[in-house]
């Protein structure tokens, strides 16, 4: 247990030589609201209150008991510890909740904030950080620590991925950012990194679409016929027809998803290039509409 931090909130060394974190979060409200979460986590079961306890430290001590690391604020109490208005904290709560470093709970009015998870029992079975305490940022440390023991070329992902975050561009950064908030295994950490570097390096199908000087449907002219545009288009996408032919399975379904959601191609279209990977035994399916 981290009896240290009944004094100290502390911020994990690997993460204060991330420039993103510390310019983005450790030096602007949204650090200093969450260490003021964190400073008042409680710690206390219900074996331990006072037979007269409130209702609310009840809740408290229920929540511990439940693996939670949870503290109580209200707004006006965040407000006047910051010297924020309400509006501002409001906002980097949301924004705390979306990186998924906080859970909001709300009971009979009174509002918990869940910070992380301890070992008493943890009701995700996370195992990460170094204690029988794991506060959700624990999982940004263990991140940043995998890339610099494993994938060194790749120190500065975690860099560029929360720099995203905090621009209006960064909705895939968003996702990664909130994952790694959710992890806590060394395997997924890998599939992050995979996953993000597969979806870099290969350009959306709209992309590729633009490339050939072909604007998608929905941004063609609306007079123009729609058998006619979705004819140019596939003359030039047969690459993308060839990517879902060649891929495994579920890579192919998720392909042929994209596509019809850009308008590349057309539901006939995608169930015909799709019968490839129906197994014989269920081949009599495939002409089945939808």
């Amino acid at each position: 247990m981290r009896d240290i931090n009944d004094r100290f909130v502390m911020v994990p060394t690997v993460l204060l030589e991330v420039p993103s974190f510390v310019r983005n979060f450790d030096s602007k409200p949204i650090g200093s609201i969450y260490r003021v979460l964190c400073s008042r986590i409680w710690r206390k079961p219900k074996e331990g209150l006072r037979k007269n306890a409130s209702k609310r430290t009840e809740m408290l001590s229920s929540l511990y008991e439940a693996g939670s690391l949870a503290s109580m604020h209200d707004l006006k109490t965040l407000s006047d510890a910051m010297g924020y208005t309400d509006r501002s904290v409001r906002r980097e709560l949301s924004r705390l909740e979306e990186l998924s470093l906080i859970k909001v709970i709300k009971v009979e009015r009174e509002v918990f904030y869940v910070v992380g998870e301890s070992s008493l029992k943890s009701s995700s079975d996370r195992f990460m950080g170094n204690s029988s305490e794991a506060l959700y940022l624990d999982s940004w440390k263990d991140f940043v620590n995998f890339l610099n023991e494993y994938l060194p070329q790749k120190v500065d992902f975690f860099d560029q991925a929360l720099d995203k975050f905090f621009t209006k561009d960064g909705q895939e950064f968003h996702k990664l950012v909130t994952k790694i908030s959710q992890n806590a295994t060394l395997d997924g950490f890998r599939k992050l990194v995979w996953d993000m570097e597969t979806d870099n390096n290969k350009p959306s199908l709209i992309e590729k679409v633009k490339e050939k000087g072909i604007k998608p449907l929905a941004e063609g002219h609306n007079d123009e016929p729609k058998a006619g545009r979705i004819r140019d288009v596939d003359a030039f996408c047969g690459d993308v027809k060839m990517a879902i032919f060649e891929a495994d399975p579920k890579k192919a379904v998720e392909i042929a998803r994209k596509a019809i959601r850009n308008e590349v191609i057309t539901h006939s279209e995608r169930l015909e290039v799709l019968k490839k990977h129906v197994p014989a035994e269920y081949a009599h399916y495939s002409s089945t509409p939808g």
